[in-house]
């Protein structure tokens, strides 16, 4: 694999991990820890723990994204800019 194609790749993947990970985000920011009730008890679990899972789940995709990219190292960088 040259190492343009590399770069082109594993931006690809960058890409594809950030489309994961901001809904990860989202499910997160859903989750309002502050909504108790009068005995600081969280009033629905049930919510709170659906958004905890569905961030989990995306961030599980996104670390599998990761985990199968073959990201560029320092000399594909160097090869790409020399027109190699």
């Amino acid at each position: 694999m040259t190492a343009l194609t590399k770069i082109s790749k594993a931006s690809a993947s960058t890409d594809r991990v950030l489309t994961l990970v901001f809904p990860a985000r989202d499910h997160l920011d859903r989750f309002d820890g502050r909504v108790v009730n009068g005995h600081g008890v969280f009033s629905d679990p049930s919510q709170l723990r659906q958004s905890l899972r569905a961030a989990g789940r995306a961030i599980e995709e996104a670390l599998a994204e990761m985990d199968k990219a073959h990201w560029p190292t320092a000399t594909d960088y160097d090869d790409a800019e020399q027109g190699a």
